[in-house]
């Protein structure tokens, strides 16, 4: 599945520009998952057009999940990442019950950890649309954890959209958890402004 999904992002990028100056891993839950398609096109229409992507999303998975450790290891193993962009942590508090600040700490850092030290990886915080009365102990915890990687830098999409005279409930679908549509747009424009300035 994934040597498909590799072939299929570079099949995409015939009659794109050539040359493959970074290759960038978008990594995550459903957010990540169903907005896959919007974040390849973004991604290979940056201002330099030479970004390779690679989506890896997964419905309803958690920073609690050993697979993201193991996974990130791995495809490092097969790949050489300039970026990465990590949208977990909402699904770490889905169960109803206050989650354990400790626990989102440790869990955060394993998976910040795998990445080398040359890789700049964007965590995504969580946004406000899941459980909101959980959600700053857990942006807090993913902020505590990013303080010790110098190559991690957490990144809010709540903050990006006020910039732009937008709120969450104008991207949210009809469920009020996942992002519409248009949203999809927004949060791809989102994630590759951290590209636009690469060369």
């Amino acid at each position: 599945m994934g040597k498909l999904l590799y072939s299929l992002l570079l099949t995409l990028m015939v009659g794109c520009k050539a040359d493959v100056t970074s290759v960038s891993l978008y990594m995550g839950d459903s957010l990540v998952a169903l907005s896959s398609s919007v974040i390849v096109a973004k991604a290979m229409n940056t201002t330099e057009g030479a970004t390779l992507p690679i989506v890896n999303g997964i419905s309803c998975s958690a920073m609690s999940m050993p697979y993201w450790e193991k996974r990130v290891q791995n495809i490092q193993e097969r790949v050489s990442l300039d970026n990465a962009f990590v949208s977990l942590g909402s699904n770490d508090m889905a169960n109803g019950t206050s989650p354990v600040r400790a626990t989102l700490v440790a869990n955060a850092s394993k998976i910040m950890a795998a990445f080398k030290p040359s890789v700049n990886v964007y965590w995504v915080l969580p946004s406000h649309a899941q459980q909101p009365e959980y959600v700053p102990m857990v942006r807090k915890a993913i902020e505590d954890a990013a303080a010790g990687y110098p190559n991690v830098q957490v990144i809010d999409f709540e903050e990006y959209l006020r910039s732009r005279g937008m709120q969450l409930s104008d991207v949210l679908g009809n469920d009020g958890i996942h992002w519409s549509n248009s949203g999809q747009h927004v949060y791809g424009e989102f994630l590759v402004s951290y590209l636009e300035y690469e060369g």
